[in-house]
């Protein structure tokens, strides 16, 4: 009895020793983990970059040639200094956004590290990629095997530090107006899971989304640093292709909330006329200056015309008419814009109706 007695408290206090050891060793991961969390911010001027760019630094790891943020956004490390620190148009994003100059025109390439065949040849899902963001948005994607793309797709594997198991993807953030520059793409995810064509897709879209400057939809639910809200997308969108913790996921479509984001981040062209008359007292008498605006930056305005009245004069943008016709009058003018887009713009009296049309 008294032995049995004995072997069961020698049994329990080894027990709470070793949980004790164990909790001990836990502790200890902790202080070095935050430790070493708290040594790169300290006065480390990447860091305060990263900062400045409104990135919260818990979410850092530092890789051999770049920083990963939030799990799958790139900063590389030769660039960052090329990163301007002023806050630009806000969104579920945090800063940066491509320029309008490059916004029509960026190329995406594939390099040689992409197998052509098998299993780990992406080429049909990024292309599928492209297609799918390019009716969205002003933005404007195209396939390319020209070296040097605006954005490049390759192979973690080339790194001196490849992704995590877990990290099917990661993208680069927008600099100085162009998008991001790199997605690199992880060939061994899960152990060389193979991935079905429907998560490529989701992934490709999902990383494209980051070169363009989105962050992460969900950042609040999982935890991330602050990203501000598109005016009229929702707070939450669960079906968002830019939630975060998603690689999973196959593609299933934009939300209506992914549609509206884009387009507000990066609209189509608009164009107004302003100070178009909309009661006239004396027809064929009355003069009225109006201009035209438009949501892209134009580089002439051309042709301008009034039917049913007189075009008085006319420089750039604005115009000097008079209508003579309550049922008929109407104006219109080309412009072409800094893209070499160029659009008929027209506007109706009796409706009050402004209709655009692309020329080319």
């Amino acid at each position: 009895m008294n032995t049995k007695y004995l072997l069961n408290c020698l049994f329990l206090s080894c027990h709470i020793i070793l949980a004790l050891l164990i909790s001990a060793c836990n502790n200890e991961l902790e202080t070095i983990d935050s430790a070493k969390k708290q040594a790169v911010s300290a006065g480390n001027d990447d860091i305060n970059i990263l900062q400045s760019l409104g990135f919260d630094t818990s979410d850092i790891t530092e890789m051999d040639t770049y920083y990963l943020i939030e799990g799958d956004i790139m900063f590389e490390k030769s660039g960052l200094s090329s990163y301007d620190k002023v806050q630009t148009r806000q969104a579920y994003h945090t800063t940066g956004l491509i320029g309008h100059p490059k916004q029509r025109m960026i190329t995406v390439g594939v390099d040689s590290s992409i197998p052509i065949s098998g299993v780990d040849n992406w080429r049909e899902e990024i292309q599928e990629a492209i297609n799918l963001w390019n009716p969205l948005s002003n933005l404007k994607m195209t396939y390319t095997s020209e070296v040097n793309p605006d954005i490049l797709i390759r192979s973690d594997a080339i790194d001196p530090t490849p992704l995590e198991d877990n990290v099917i993807a990661a993208a680069s953030w927008p600099t100085n107006g162009q998008p991001g520059s790199s997605i690199r793409i992880n060939l061994d995810y899960y152990n060389n899971k193979t991935i079905p064509r429907l998560q490529k897709i989701y992934n490709m879209v999902h990383e494209l989304g980051h070169c363009f400057g989105l962050r992460h939809t969900n950042w609040k639910s999982i935890g991330e640093s602050e990203a501000n809200h598109i005016d009229g997308t929702p707070i939450s969108d669960p079906n968002s292709i830019m939630n975060g913790g998603t690689a999973e996921y196959q593609w299933n479509g934009f939300s209506e909330g992914d549609k509206e984001a884009i387009k507000r981040l990066y609209p189509f062209f608009k164009g107004e006329f302003n100070n178009f008359p909309d009661n006239i007292k004396h027809f064929g008498i009355d003069q009225f200056l109006i201009s035209v605006s438009c949501s892209h930056p134009i580089v002439s305005y051309t042709n301008w015309w009034v039917t049913a009245g007189v075009l008085v004069s006319a420089n750039r943008n604005s115009a000097t008419i008079i209508l003579g016709s309550p049922v008929t009058s109407s104006v219109s003018v080309n412009v072409t814009t800094i893209y070499g887009e160029k659009y008929y713009i027209s506007k109706q009296y009796l409706t009050q109706v402004t209709t655009q049309r692309l020329l080319n």
